[in-house]
């Protein structure tokens, strides 16, 4: 056997407890009897640690130490050992301990915050929350840090990544942003009321379906299903990634663009190279590489006037006779209405790089310890009001609403934004690259887009860090400048700014 298939022998071990962790995730969304939970504390924690054990396993230091400089590798086995060799040191500083603690932890804290987020009861959830922190600062503290705790976390999500960059990044985009929404606060909204009424959620999950498949998702290495929580994508193995989402009878939108969202995510998984099947990294490297998948189908493709063009007729017949007098450029405005809102996964793009950077400045804060977990509820509530002018009625519709936190997941939120910027700057070439492409989607041909993407994005997803991929496929450095323009641009035309 040579080095690289032992490699690859060694880190498939770690890869099924990891992908058996995500199906009993999958489950515990799905199918999973209500009594059950306790028992899957355990189970997960079992998981987590067995993973940890397999990439700390001496052998695969080893192997990684004697490959980093092996000629007969090409360009991307290397970055591979690269990728993996920081991922083993990285896991190697965290004792089996608190590996397993941090996973019992947050196995009972999306539990519990499941049930508290359902009576609005932050005091419910606070202890779990209190608890998942400062085991995340634990886990921070063993991998040590020299500015801020969060530059220990978010390597995790995003390779290279320093809360210093991440702010430098991000925070510009607030003032810019602010003035837009300002601007679009002072014209008329376009008529949008006709996406409130009843749809029944089986049309609304297999409408969801059509769009999944259209956009090319494959559905023999894949499934869709309602879930009553936050929308997931999960990948379980190789050829087997399966997405939720959440529906809502009196409104069509969230769920709909909900499941494009995750269908971006499923794409991702379902074209990488078949080469990294089976190995730690065989769901992506970069998050904000992820969420620019995510982000483009939702929101690029899936809010555009072509692709409305082409799905309106179905929307009519599905829904008869909800949207008989509106035409697709109505439905294509209403669907891109401005409007600050509670919900982070169901705001328009003009807000919701807002609603990332409030997000990002709270968990930080709470990270270097500036901020009590219990006093998250008000520092919240303020800084919606700052942000977005907008303050929340109750937790569920605050912090409580998402459920990365009770997974420890301190780090991911940056993710989305970063995913925005590239999404755009993709966009751009992907637009120069394909001439006509609008016309395509227009047709329902969403084919030359995903070829495209498979070629420059998807099969490089286990090797490539964000700033590398978008050096390579853009020609320069992440420039939120573009994803700027493509926002003004398009709520110039639909608000005829």
């Amino acid at each position: 056997m040579t080095k690289w298939k032992e490699l690859l022998y060694l880190l498939k071990q770690a890869a099924i407890y990891g992908h058996t962790s995500s199906l009993l995730a999958w489950d515990v969304q799905t199918y999973m009897p209500k009594d059950a939970g306790p028992g899957r504390d355990g189970i997960f924690a079992f998981m987590a640690t067995k993973t940890a054990e397999k990439l700390q396993n001496p052998r695969v230091g080893d192997i990684l130490a004697e490959l980093a400089d092996d000629a007969e590798l090409d360009q991307n086995q290397r970055r591979f050992i690269a990728r993996m060799t920081d991922i083993c040191q990285r896991t190697r500083a965290v004792p089996l301990g608190l590996v397993r603690a941090l996973a019992e932890a947050t196995s009972r804290a999306e539990r519990e915050w499941r049930k508290a987020r359902k009576t609005s009861s932050f005091a419910m959830f606070l202890p779990h929350l209190i608890e998942v922190f400062s085991l995340v600062r634990a886990k921070a503290d063993a991998i040590g840090f020299s500015d801020h705790p969060y530059d220990a976390l978010l390597p995790d999500f995003e390779p290279g990544m320093t809360a210093k960059m991440a702010k430098e990044t991000l925070l510009p985009l607030r003032q810019p942003l602010s003035e837009l929404v300002r601007l679009i606060g002072s014209k008329p909204a376009p008529e949008h009321a006709f996406l409130k009424g009843y749809f029944p959620p089986e049309r609304q999950l297999l409408l969801a379906g059509i769009v999944a498949r259209r956009c090319g998702f494959d559905f023999d290495q894949g499934r869709l299903d309602q879930v009553p929580g936050h929308p997931m994508t999960i990948t379980t193995g190789p050829k087997d990634t399966r997405i939720t989402t959440r529906l809502f009878p009196q409104e069509m939108s969230p769920g709909l663009f909900a499941a494009i969202h995750e269908t971006g995510h499923a794409l991702y998984c379902q074209g990488m190279d078949s080469l990294f099947d089976w190995v730690f990294l065989d769901t992506g490297l970069s998050m904000a590489i992820h969420e620019s998948q995510s982000r483009m189908f939702e929101n690029i493709v899936g809010r555009s006037l072509p692709f409305w063009k082409f799905f309106f007729p179905t929307l009519q017949a599905m829904f008869a006779p909800s949207f008989d007098d509106v035409s697709a450029e109505q439905l294509w405005k209403a669907v891109n209405v401005v409007k600050p809102s509670l919900i982070r996964i169901e705001a328009d793009e003009a807000t919701y790089n807002l609603h990332i950077l409030l997000r990002m400045e709270l968990e930080m804060a709470m990270l270097d310890r500036s901020l009590n977990p219990a006093d998250l509820p008000e520092a919240w509530n303020a800084k919606m009001e700052e942000y977005l002018g907008i303050r929340p009625d109750n937790d569920a519709n605050g912090c409580m609403q998402d459920i990365h936190w009770s997974h420890g997941y301190c780090g991911y939120f940056p993710t989305y934004a970063l995913g925005n910027l590239l999404s755009a700057q993709l966009w751009a070439t992907i637009e120069q690259e394909i001439p006509g492409l609008a016309d395509e989607i227009a047709r329902g041909n969403l084919g030359s887009l995903l070829e495209w993407l498979r070629k420059n994005v998807h099969q490089w997803g286990p090797v490539y860090t964000l700033p590398e991929l978008t050096q390579q496929v853009t020609g320069q450095p992440l420039n939120p400048e573009i994803w700027l323009a493509y926002i003004n641009n398009k709520y110039a035309q639909v608000y005829d700014l």
